[in-house]
């Protein structure tokens, strides 16, 4: 017999949480199955209009080596299994998210086309994005639901692409198939008047990186087995809580809580984003997770 897997460690756990709380009494249900079907997925456009501080048939996915290899995982919690807690480091000068930040228009293009990535050069309609492309198919296994072809959308900048494939080896290591993309790019997307302090957030507003297709939002994941993990259901905790690191905040322990913490907590602590934002982070944030890079920055935000 094989030995245990993480994930079958935290499922075991939650299960014996929800009993104790249930007096005994836990509703397990079978779930559904994955759906076989490989193709690319797009979805109805209805972005998110709030703002931050699938493969082809026949078609191999694309093979993509991350920026860095992951460092050692972190150690977890007894009772649960889980990582959440453990601390979320500053932003190494080798991080994936400062490297590839820094990459001109060129090597970035020239390295996305070496790595093989799915990812098509758009000519028009995208002011404001230095390097405009869309995703055509899945990254390492794992694909991406976004915006039709008709729907600006679904634009993201060359950098986001090499982000999302580290991105893709983190989500596959938490047997995430699946993942439901709300948008990349918005035309004029700006912080909110609150991000800036004093007369000038009366006169000017900072632009969003979604302005730039630096910018995804991201809403559930599904997961091998067929569970989805869905943020506004999953995420228990309240606004203006800590996300990650030993004095994060998590009502309750289900498995899924757990689960998607987890996978939330390992990418801020892989350094792929410049800023990862939950629905912690406050009101506006309530149904998606929102990961962006900053042309040039050295630091990280996790809230």
């Amino acid at each position: 017999m094989s030995a245990p897997t993480r994930g079958d460690r935290v499922r075991a756990a939650g299960l014996v949480l929800a009993v104790l709380g249930a007096g005994g009494c836990v509703d397990v249900r079978a779930p559904s199955a994955p759906s076989p079907d490989a193709s690319p997925i797009v979805r109805s456009d209805t972005s998110l209009q709030d703002d931050e501080e699938g493969s082809f048939e026949g078609a191999e996915p694309a093979r993509y080596e991350a920026s860095r290899p992951p460092p050692a995982s972190p150690a977890a919690d007894d009772s649960t299994g889980a990582t959440y807690r453990a601390v979320v480091p500053p932003l190494p000068a080798d991080a994936p998210a400062i490297r590839i930040g820094a990459l001109s228009d060129a090597d970035c293009e020239k390295e996305s086309a070496r790595a093989g990535l799915p990812l098509e050069k758009v000519a028009t309609g995208a002011d404001g994005v230095a390097s405009p492309m869309r995703l055509t198919g899945p990254l390492g296994g794992v694909r991406f639901v976004v915006p039709p072809a008709s729907s600006p959308h679904g634009v993201l900048d060359c950098r986001l692409g090499l982000a999302l494939a580290d991105l893709a080896s983190v989500l596959a290591r938490f047997d995430v198939v699946e993942v439901k993309v709300d948008n990349f790019y918005r035309k004029n997307a700006v912080l909110p008047p609150g991000s800036k302090k004093g007369k000038k957030a009366k006169r000017s507003a900072k632009p969003s990186q979604h302005a730039r297709a630096l910018a995804i939002d991201v809403t559930s994941f599904k997961l091998k087995d067929g569970r989805e993990l869905t943020i506004p259901r999953d995420w228990h905790a309240p606004i203006g809580s800590v996300s990650c690191g030993p004095e994060a905040t998590l009502e309750g322990s289900s498995v899924d809580a757990i689960h998607l913490r987890d996978l939330v907590c390992e990418i801020a602590r892989r350094g792929i984003f410049h800023r990862v934002l939950t629905p912690s982070f406050n009101a506006a944030h309530r149904g998606h997770f929102h990961f962006d890079l900053g042309r040039g920055d050295s630091h990280a935000t996790v809230r």
